[in-house]
């Protein structure tokens, strides 16, 4: 078995190799009620009129190769629901695992936002592109600090990728 990160995504224009005979499971979510549920091997005609490649550079010859390799089919069932979320599901969707935030200036100056911060009870990760505590002597002021779980500095926008894996661990 092998892991796969999305964010693979980001830096190349392929995800790699993918083994022949393989199987993605997909788990996903809709609203819509009892009238949502579908019965067992109905989702075989996979809609690809919206997939879009972010970067670039692949014909509609290989684009076509590539949606004509896809294969789905749901062989249980997805039922279950009702006409609408119940207060239970409702919360269960909104709730925060953690808060990935670069406060940018901010950072020196804003005891307004040390204060909203400083009620929130989940884990709070801070991100600064640069290395602040390498800067001008008002930017290694940092009010928020203490109150976050970690802080990741100069590491350029991959500290956001660094963030939100350690958020994903956490959780």
């Amino acid at each position: 078995t092998a892991a796969y990160s999305p964010t693979n995504f980001i830096f190349t224009n392929t995800y790699g190799v993918a083994p022949s005979n393989t199987t993605l499971t997909i788990r996903y979510y809709t609203g819509g009620g009892t009238s949502a549920n579908i019965l067992a091997n109905t989702l075989t005609n996979p809609n690809t009129n919206n997939i879009q490649f972010i970067k670039g550079g692949l014909n509609s010859t290989l684009a076509s190769t590539v949606f004509s390799s896809i294969a789905t089919n749901n062989p249980i069932a997805a039922s279950g629901g009702s006409d609408g979320d119940t207060i239970q599901e409702i919360r269960k969707d909104t709730e925060v695992k953690g808060v990935l935030i670069n406060p940018g200036g901010l950072t020196h100056s804003s005891v307004s936002l040390r204060d909203a911060l400083s009620i929130l009870q989940v884990p709070i990760i801070e991100v600064h592109i640069t290395d602040i505590g390498k800067r001008e002597s008002y930017r290694r002021i940092n009010l928020i600090s203490d109150l976050c779980t970690k802080s990741i500095v100069g590491k350029g926008i991959e500290g956001y990728i660094e963030g939100v894996d350690f958020l994903n661990e956490k959780n």
